[in-house]
């Protein structure tokens, strides 16, 4: 059986993709927990407000 790939050019076309793909492929592992977030600090806040200043012209 040949079959012909080609990369998608659309979200829609790569959702159709990925539903043609065999159960028999699929992954049986079990996806990772996601971790808690560290809680931020007055230091995270000092160190990332400067990164951000000005940043409203972008939006």
């Amino acid at each position: 059986m040949s079959i012909a790939i080609s990369d998608p050019e659309t979200m829609t076309e790569l959702i159709a993709d990925c539903k043609c793909i065999p159960d028999t492929l699929h992954a049986e592992l079990p996806l990772p927990q996601p971790t808690a977030a560290r809680r931020w600090t007055h230091d995270d806040i000092c160190k990332c407000a400067p990164q951000v200043d000005g940043m409203e012209m972008f939006v």
